[in-house]
């Protein structure tokens, strides 16, 4: 299996491709026992997030001892030409990749962790801890004082 043959739409992953991705990981660790019974998912960002699709999921594990949560996010590259444009150019997708792969473990600051984590030619998939009720900031509005204060705090650790 290649992740070039998966969905281009976050929504659209089924357990198998999950299981491939959760039981193999790519950048990260596998998780080699990790199988999908089933999904569920609704979109995220729909219309805002200029250079990623991205999908909530929840999952229901086929063994219910598995050592994982049920709901993640899934981030594909954007399908709208434009978005894809700008993020091959500046290589987006493979700078985030390797951020989860190479920094992440290394900084003090709370990130998701990053369950799966694949780059393949011109797609990338990454499944991401959800954490919820955590929002993604507003981009037009922009970050309230309170919120720019306490970004400001986590660059300086």
């Amino acid at each position: 299996m290649t992740i070039q043959d998966f969905p281009t739409d976050p929504t659209q992953m089924k357990a198998e491709h999950l299981t491939f991705l959760f039981q193999n990981g790519g950048l990260s660790a596998p998780n080699p026992d990790a199988t999908v019974a089933s999904v569920t998912s609704e979109p995220l960002a729909a219309g805002s997030a200029f250079l990623g699709s991205l999908a909530a999921i929840n999952v229901k594990w086929a063994d219910t001892a598995t050592q994982l949560p049920n709901r993640f996010v899934v981030k594909l590259p954007t399908q709208d030409p434009g978005g894809r444009t700008v993020g091959s150019l500046l290589n987006v997708w493979v700078r985030e990749a390797e951020f989860y792969s190479r920094l992440a473990p290394l900084i003090t600051t709370s990130v998701p962790t990053c369950r799966a984590n694949f780059v393949e030619g011109d797609k990338t998939i990454l499944i991401l801890d959800d954490l919820h009720p955590a929002s993604p900031g507003d981009q037009i509005e922009g970050a309230s004082s309170d919120q720019a204060h306490l970004a400001v705090e986590a660059l300086a650790q």
